[in-house]
């Protein structure tokens, strides 16, 4: 929808008087897009603890309302807000308190997602530009940067090349309940850039980098912390080669094959400190060299040509353990989601179960799946196997909170079902699918979805460790 500003009131003027900082003519601002969207969700998750501490299930209700709003004043400066308020049942468990986009917390909040002005007036080619402010950065993967933060942005796309490259940091949650910025971001600084070129009309390849820098005090031995309290400094360097036609991307019947290739090194160094048992505070401190490797292969197919069943196969390797003063053990950015349209469906998938949520490092992982991905309606199938790199080693997952109890590389098993149902497509500007966490989505449709997922343990777990289950079913409303 659009409005004139001049029909928006003194809030639209104060919004563009804020812009005019950044340039005068921002002042003689034109056009208002807005839109809101607006999930109910309905969610019963499984004993996060296998059954092994007598945790409980928990089913619970969600209301989020995000309106969002993108301003346009020249044809070369833009800017855009996009808010969120949250209100759970009274039976809403967190999975992860720092996690600052988690639907989970324990009390409803009002939160600021994004807010960012941009400037497109670098040079003629209309995809280049520079943004400033609280943003939502975005690889097509998710296994990089998919998270909101605070960054000065420059990006290019071109028929032929894609670029950025910026400086982000997490500065704070920007909520009314107080909730902090996850542990492994806080006082952590990020410098980033990718480069990739086509080399034909679908296929791309590329390299990304990505460096984070901590700015951590570590406590002295036998100082007491928190337990929130970070206990890691880092200085670590991601660097990633690529190629792909699209695998990533929902683009569904539109291709009958595609793949995606990765290869990242990371390397660098940490400063670690060691709580001891109970509450003796900090029992040691040492310091290790980083250098671990990850890889991925992933391919879908579409075997009938009027008929949009595809066949999709993946693998991905992530090394893990340590020898003495050198760590072996790979590590996502932290501002990864894992999510991704990798199944060839108009719907964000989880990559590595939805249940599990685990974070990459000391797993291979060997996915499978089915799709079909009609007009109005996609369906996916996926079953994923994990195991260790290192039977020894740890690995780290969101949801599960229960830790493997043996040297045995066995993690388990994990199925989810994904269905969705659309209720035809919203009329939107062209404009618009180039502004904003609104507008960058495949399809702005309403709809309704059931999310089903399962993870069966293995015999790196204890045996009477149980099958759980985690099921939503959520409708979202498009208001614009």
């Amino acid at each position: 929808m659009k409005l004139s500003l001049r029909k928006r009131g003194l809030s639209s003027l104060a919004f563009a008087l804020l812009c005019g900082f950044f340039s005068p003519s921002a002042l003689h601002a034109q056009d208002i897009y807005y839109a809101v969207r607006t999930t109910t969700s309905y969610g019963d998750d499984g004993e996060r603890d296998l059954g092994l501490t007598g945790s409980e299930s928990n089913d619970h209700f969600q209301l989020n309302i995000a309106p969002r709003a993108f301003f346009v004043f020249t044809p070369d400066w833009t800017a855009y807000a996009r808010a969120r308020v949250f209100l759970p049942s009274s039976r809403a468990t967190p999975s992860e308190l720092d996690q600052p986009d988690n639907a989970g917390a324990s009390k409803g909040f009002a939160g600021l997602n994004e807010l960012w002005v941009q400037y497109n007036g670098i040079t003629s080619y209309p995809g280049e530009a520079i943004r400033f402010g609280r943003q939502r950065i975005r690889q097509s993967d998710g296994e990089w940067w998919d998270q909101d933060a605070d960054s000065l942005r420059w990006f290019l796309d071109t028929t032929l090349h894609s670029a950025q490259a910026g400086v982000a940091r997490q500065l704070s949650t920007y909520r009314t309940d107080s909730v902090r910025v996850p542990l492994k971001q806080r006082d952590r600084t990020f410098v980033f850039g990718d480069l990739a070129r086509r080399w034909s009309v679908d296929d791309r390849v590329g390299l990304r980098v990505t460096h984070g820098r901590d700015n951590v005090t570590l406590p002295e031995v036998g100082t007491l912390v928190d337990f929130r309290d970070k206990l890691q400094d880092s200085r670590l360097t991601w660097i990633g080669l690529f190629a792909d036609n699209g695998f990533y991307e929902a683009r569904g019947a539109e291709q009958s094959f595609a793949y995606a290739l990765e290869a990242t090194y990371l390397t660098g160094n940490q400063d670690v400190a060691v709580r001891g048992s109970g509450n003796s505070g900090i029992a040691s401190r040492f310091s290790q060299d980083v250098s671990a490797w990850k890889g991925s292969a992933a391919a879908r197919w579409q075997p009938f040509s009027r008929v949009p069943v595809q066949l999709g196969a993946a693998y991905t390797y992530s090394q893990g353990g340590e020898s003495g003063e050198h760590s072996h053990q790979f590590q996502q950015t932290g501002m990864q989601s894992n999510t991704s349209y990798y199944s060839g469906t108009q719907t964000l998938t989880s990559r590595y179960n939805e249940m599990l949520q685990p974070e990459l490092g000391n797993l291979r992982i060997t996915t499978g799946f089915v799709s079909l991905d009609l007009a109005n309606q996609t369906a996916s199938v996926i079953f994923e196997q994990f195991r260790k790199d290192d039977g020894a080693a740890s690995i780290l997952t969101q949801n599960v909170v229960a830790v493997p109890t043996n040297t045995s590389r066995d993690i388990g098993n994990g199925v989810d079902l994904v269905l969705t149902h659309y209720f035809g497509r919203a009329p939107r500007s062209q404009r618009l699918l180039e502004s904003g966490d609104a507008f960058l989505a495949q399809e702005r449709r309403s709809l309704i979805s059931l999310r089903a997922s399962m993870f069966q343990p293995g015999d790196a777990y204890p045996t009477e460790a149980k099958t759980v289950y985690r099921i939503t079913l959520e409708a979202t409303l498009w208001w614009d």
